[in-house]
């Protein structure tokens, strides 16, 4: 049996803002590291220790986390009232410095799409333990229930690296957390804002951690079939313009002519945005396939109309 320690770096220095006179977090400097020995151990450490103390006046004033270490190193600042540089030696959250391995997946649904169903954290809870999973999830201090917002912490049977956190997160998002995940927090150097006073937790920690190459593999045969449906659906709307077309050719008059010359036009466009979509990542490759039906579908209902 293998055994790994889950690094966790801390962000839990505090200032008060000279304007406001309100308590914001150093989101620069990492406060300490731990090794855990376990998923659990790493649990307590986040939903108890990290969690914050009192009541808090706005979203920033909090303390942060990150499942990694970062390399000691010397970081540039500039004086407030002087202006003037002065260098320090110490342990700073930037990518550069950060090391490859990340102990957990973390995630972070937000319900920022008006256009598709509100996710609950009890769903998102349904389908991990339908996948058998460990993990926990705490809400954030923007939660509420009409619109709730929650950081998802799942164990897994290894160490990941970024790339890889991002391709399972696409993943999740499209298979357990309804498209609603914000999926730009998983650059090098992002924290995750730990626990609010008054966070709502939800958890399972008997399950079995989240195999990395499993679901990796899982991603693959999702996007294939995600990109598979989008390209069958493309050629629908292409037909169905063909079609519309051939019966405007039938009655050719100066206001037909001119509508078929603007699908042509219409239909360049969009040809020539497809070879740019396909070669982004596979996220982005099936949002551009759905906003490329949804263009098709608008220049085929244009030209029957005319």
């Amino acid at each position: 049996m293998t055994i790994r320690a889950y690094s966790v770096s801390d962000l839990t220095r505090t200032y008060v803002d000279e304007k406001t006179g309100q308590t914001r977090l150093d989101m620069t400097s990492i406060a300490s590291t731990d090794d855990f020995p376990s998923f659990e151990a790493l649990r307590d450490h986040v939903l108890n220790d990290l969690r914050y103390q009192r009541s808090q006046a706005d979203k920033m004033e909090t303390f942060g986390w990150v499942p990694t270490l970062y390399m000691p190193s010397e970081r540039t600042f500039k004086s407030r009232k002087t202006g003037a540089e002065f260098t320090r030696f110490g342990s700073w959250r930037n990518g550069a410095a950060e090391a490859e391995a990340l102990s957990v997946f973390c995630a972070d649904v937000d319900n920022s799409d008006p256009a598709r169903p509100i996710v609950s954290m009890q769903t998102v809870a349904s389908a991990l333990d339908g996948l058998g999973c460990a993990y926990f999830m705490y809400t954030t201090f923007s939660h509420i229930a009409e619109k709730p917002k929650f950081r998802v912490v799942i164990d897994t049977d290894r160490d990941l690296t970024r790339a890889e956190m991002l391709r399972i997160a696409v993943w999740l998002n499209w298979t357990v957390f309804g498209q609603q995940a914000d999926l730009s927090i998983y650059d090098p150097g992002d924290f995750i804002f730990a626990p609010p006073y008054a966070a709502t937790v939800t958890e399972r920690l008997r399950g079995v951690p989240l195999s990395v190459d499993a679901a990796l593999a899982q991603q693959v045969q999702v996007a294939e079939r995600r990109s598979a449906q989008a390209v069958e659906d493309i050629g629908r709307q292409v037909l169905a313009m063909a079609e519309a077309v051939g019966r405007k050719l039938t009655d050719v008059d100066n206001r037909s002519a001119e509508a078929i010359d603007q699908v042509g036009t219409e239909v360049a466009r969009i040809a020539g945005a497809v070879e740019l979509r396909l070669a982004r990542a596979e996220q982005t490759q099936a949002e551009s396939f759905e906003k490329l039906s949804a263009d098709f579908a608008r220049v085929s209902d244009s030209l029957a109309a005319r």
